[in-house]
C-alpha cells in the first residue's frame, strides 16, 4: 500500500471532523475501486486493478528515486546522511506502528546511547529501538556504507525485522520459537 505523504513531511494534526471526512473520502475511494473489479466484463476489471499496481509502482518507485537522490547529495556530509535515513526508516514504519509500541530508527556516530534505561553499543550507522506495550526493549543496528543503493536495502530489511518483531511478540509467526533471547526476526531482546 502507499504512503500518504512523501519521507520528511510532518503529519498533520486533523481535527475530529476532518479525520471523518478523510475516512469517507478513503471509503469512497475503497468502494469505486471494488465497483471496478466487480463489473460484469472481467476484463475491463483486471485492466483496471492492473493500472491501478502499475500506478501504485510507479508511485513507489518515484519514492525511492527521490530518497536515493537526496542521500546521494548528503554522502560526503556523513551525520546528514544517516539522520536522512534514519527519517526514512522512520516514514516507513509508521504504516505498521501501534500506538502501544514504541519504534524509532536513530542515526548514531559509534558512541554508546542509551534508549528507555537500557544502554547499547553503536557503531557508525542506524540502530532500530523497538519498546513492545510489556516494555521489553528490542536492538537492532546497520553500519552505513554511504551508497544510497545498499543503505535503502538495509533500511528496509530493518523495517521487514521491526515488523517480524511485533508479529512475533503477538504470536502471529508460525516459525517463532521462544527459546533465546532472539526472535526469528533477528531482534535481539535486551
Amino acid at each position: 500500500m502507499p504512503h500518504s505523504k512523501r519521507p520528511g513531511e510532518k503529519k498533520k494534526s486533523l481535527s475530529p471532523s476532518e479525520i471523518r471526512e478523510h475516512k469517507k473520502k478513503e471509503l469512497g475511494e475503497a468502494e469505486n475501486y471494488v465497483k471496478e473489479i466487480d463489473r460484469s466484463n472481467s476484463e475491463s476489471g483486471r485492466k483496471f486493478v492492473v493500472d491501478q499496481v502499475i500506478e501504485e509502482e510507479k508511485q513507489e518507485k518515484d519514492i525511492q528515486d527521490d530518497i536515493k537522490t537526496q542521500l546521494e547529495a548528503k554522502k560526503k556530509y556523513h551525520f546528514s546522511y544517516r539522520r536522512d535515513l534514519a527519517n526514512y526508516g522512520n516514514w516507513l514504519i509508521e504504516d505498521i506502528k501501534e500506538e502501544s509500541w514504541e519504534i524509532e530508527f536513530v542515526p548514531t556516530d559509534g558512541s554508546h546511547i542509551k534508549i528507555y534505561t537500557k544502554s547499547f553499543e553503536t557503531k557508525e550507522g542506524i540502530q532500530l529501538i523497538i519498546r513492545d506495550p510489556k516494555g521489553n526493549v528490542y536492538a537492532r543496528g546497520m553500519s552505513v556504507s554511504y551508497v544510497p543503493d545498499y543503505d535503502e536495502a538495509g533500511i528496509r530489511t530493518l523495517y521487514v525485522q521491526a515488523e517480524n518483531t511485533m508479529d512475533s511478540f503477538k504470536g502471529l509467526l508460525l516459525s517463532d520459537t521462544k527459546t533465546s533471547g532472539k526472535t526469528k526476526g533477528g531482534i535481539y531482546l535486551k
